[in-house]
């Protein structure tokens, strides 16, 4: 990044010929007919099959966090972290 163009975390940080679909869990939350909770979250984040969580050798998946946000100003976020670097164990 040379600093003339705006930041842009994403180009800077990722190899040109390597694509990742940043929306790989999108039909698996589109597929969930209840609604979102942190299960359904933490499931989604564990599922290889999507693409989601990966596990080759060229990437790995190295952390998830799903968080809790309130509306209501006056109720306390949540966070949840794997305690692993592989999601699908933690």
């Amino acid at each position: 990044w040379t600093g003339e163009d705006e930041f842009n975390f994403s180009k800077v940080f990722s190899s040109a010929e390597d694509h990742l679909d940043c929306c790989a869990g999108k039909d698996s939350i589109e597929k969930k007919e209840e609604s979102i909770t942190v299960q359904t979250m933490i499931d989604i984040l564990r599922d290889k099959a999507s693409g989601v969580c990966i596990d080759s050798e060229s990437f790995l998946t190295t952390a998830s966090v799903v968080s809790v946000l309130p509306q209501n100003r006056s109720l306390p976020c949540i966070h949840y972290f794997t305690g692993t670097p592989d999601p699908s164990r933690s």
